[in-house]
């Protein structure tokens, strides 16, 4: 062991530090004290890759960050450090793995969420940081893969940019399936252009009682064709709206009437990304008994979180 400062070739032992019990060293001529390089697995993380993987996959399967601490050890900076990290590189893996997708059903949909406070409650100096957040999701209702998402505000530009990402995706024509929400014909248009079968499922509920928690009750749907020739029997949002169940279910920040929500809109987008890329090559389909990806010809094995952790 060499003094970084005087590259003296004898220190001391000086204690240790951290939950790791890091050996500490001081030097017998300068009295720098320093300890070793610690490996870096993942990027600037000393976290091991393992312990790195249980904290993900705790967080993926419905848990708080504050409860993946409590069971991983880990520190909650730690965990939220990882999340971003792991997050915004699992947007890579998916956006690079997740091309030339051969499906024939795609549903689209959104499902709300809220960061630091809903929108009726944010104050005025976080304005713009804080409040209501979509994420917008197009599904392959065959294979369950999930083709295309966006986090972000319900507005006609995450319309758009969600169809023109889902459209640089696919490899073949597809009959496409959205709710009633009025900026998607014109995104369609847009993206696909004739080269798509499209229409919209509209939904029409009844009057909800003010401060009734429960989702409303459906009254009647409509099926209108907007473009090309849908197959009637296809016309549905069923599975990209089970979808944002599971998703509410898998994911804390996501579940109704807890202190669970996001804080950071940086975290809210990292971590529903690592979920993605997660449910589409880790998580088994119960009813395909393979992943989303492997049903759809992208991967050719279940993938560990390890393995999506160090490929992110």
């Amino acid at each position: 062991m060499t003094c970084p400062k005087c590259a003296h070739a004898n220190p001391k032992r000086f204690g240790t530090y951290g939950a790791r019990k890091i050996q500490r060293y001081r030097c017998r001529d300068c009295g720098a004290t320093f300890s070793p390089a610690q490996p870096k697995p993942l990027g600037r993380h000393t976290t091991p890759v393992e312990d790195a993987s249980r904290a993900m996959l705790l967080l993926c399967e419905g848990m708080s960050v504050r409860s993946v601490s409590r069971m991983t050890g880990l520190h909650k900076n730690t965990i939220l450090r990882l999340t971003r990290t792991l997050g915004d590189k699992a947007a890579n893996v998916f956006n690079a793995t997740v091309r030339n997708v051969s499906a024939c059903q795609v549903e689209c949909d959104e499902v709300w969420a809220f960061c630091g406070s809903k929108m009726k409650n944010v104050p005025p100096d976080k304005r713009g940081v804080w409040g209501d957040v979509w994420t917008w999701t197009a599904i392959d209702a065959e294979t369950k893969l999930i083709v295309s998402y966006r986090v972000g505000p319900r507005s006609p530009r995450l319309a758009y940019d969600l169809m023109i990402d889902l459209a640089s995706r696919l490899s073949t024509r597809i009959q496409l399936t959205t709710d009633g929400l009025y900026w998607y014909p014109h995104a369609v248009e847009r993206a696909f252009g004739i080269d798509v079968d499209y229409a919209v499922l509209a939904k029409r509920y009844a009057e909800t009682p003010q401060g009734r928690y429960s989702p409303p009750r459906l009254i009647s749907t409509t099926k209108e064709v907007i473009r090309g020739n849908p197959d009637p029997a296809h016309i549905s949002t069923s599975f990209v709206e089970r979808q944002n169940l599971t998703m509410r279910m898998c994911l804390r920040r996501f579940t109704r009437l807890t202190n669970g929500f996001s804080k950071s809109m940086a975290h809210h987008a990292a971590m529903v990304s690592f979920y993605f890329a997660f449910y589409n090559f880790c998580r088994v389909h119960q009813t395909l008994r393979v992943t989303p990806a492997m049903e759809a010809g992208i991967a050719d094995h279940v993938w560990s979180v390890a393995e999506l952790v160090q490929a992110a």
